[in-house]
């Protein structure tokens, strides 16, 4: 499954998260400080943009020290820590900015992602849920919304939510993709191959749909009868035997052009296809057109045989 999309925003691209409010033009120099909350974040807010993290962060805490409601120093302080590896620390002061304000999108995704890297998917599911309430046509929303569905192997709501997100961007690569993935593990092949060739069409370099559409259609294969045995109207497709094992599709992360809040290390998922049993000879015959179609589509690119 991919884990980005392939505009900007937040999208597990821990970069595209913003701070709050710009950085100063001028610097600020440490010894006019004081104890001034604002200078202290402006002076933060400085050594962050020049990727001095660990000093940054010691005057946001300075700054939440002095003002325990100082919104945007919770929030950056915690985006630091998440971006650090402290997720545990990150969560808990995304914990004090959606105190502040708990109607602040960008909290809620912060916080999501900073719940997903502890595992802890139900939670990110409930802050993913809020941003997208606060925002509903945000489609970098969604699409983490339906990630974190198929996570918990809701596959209706993960498909819903992909949907959505095609609906505001037809284009998204990743969204076709991913939907194809989810219709694929719900057992939806034809759905899967549709997805798959249009994440195809938008991006005809894009391996990953390549090797999903030749994989499915070995899983299609597979659970046809044999040439060699003839079928009458009225007869039905015999189950597979046993030991036969069905084919299987990983995806592979995108690359960094259309990337994965921080690198997140790539979660592979393993679609597994159940034989159809008792398929009428119609239902035959069209998965055989389905697989004629698109060996010509594919063949056209060069790529598979």
């Amino acid at each position: 499954r991919k884990f980005s999309m392939s505009e900007t925003g937040f999208c597990f691209s821990f970069s595209c998260m913003p701070t709050k409010e710009e950085a100063p033009l001028q610097q600020i120099s440490p010894k006019k400080e004081g104890s001034n909350p604002k200078t202290l974040f402006n002076l933060a807010l400085a050594m962050q943009a020049e990727g001095e993290l660990t000093e940054a962060c010691q005057l946001y805490e300075k700054v939440v020290k002095i003002d325990s409601d100082f919104h945007d120093a919770w929030y950056n302080l915690g985006h630091i820590k998440e971006e650090q590896g402290d997720s545990c620390g990150a969560s808990k002061c995304i914990g004090q900015a959606l105190r502040i304000n708990p109607n602040d999108k960008e909290s809620h995704l912060l916080m999501a992602y900073a719940l997903e890297s502890q595992d802890n998917i139900l939670g990110a599911l409930s802050h993913y849920s809020e941003a997208q309430r606060l925002d509903p046509k945000c489609s970098a929303t969604l699409y983490n919304l339906a990630n974190a569905f198929h996570d918990l192997h809701r596959l209706e709501d993960a498909t819903k939510c992909y949907h959505k997100v095609i609906v505001l961007d037809p284009d998204n690569v990743d969204a076709h993709f991913n939907l194809g993935v989810v219709l694929q593990d719900a057992g939806d092949l034809q759905g899967a191959m549709s997805a798959y060739s249009k994440a195809l069409e938008i991006d005809d370099t894009l391996i990953d749909a390549k090797a999903a559409i030749l994989g499915l259609k070995n899983i299609l294969r597979e659970t046809m009868t044999p040439s060699s045995q003839q079928i009458t109207p009225s007869s039905s497709l015999s189950p597979p035997p046993s030991d036969s094992s069905s084919s299987s599709l990983s995806s592979s992360p995108v690359s960094s052009t259309n990337s994965s809040p921080i690198s997140v290390l790539p979660k592979e998922h393993e679609d597994e296809t159940k034989p159809i049993d008792d398929v009428q000879v119609e239902t035959t015959k069209k998965y055989q057109t389905v697989i004629e179609d698109d060996d010509k589509d594919v063949d056209k690119e060069g790529d598979l045989k």
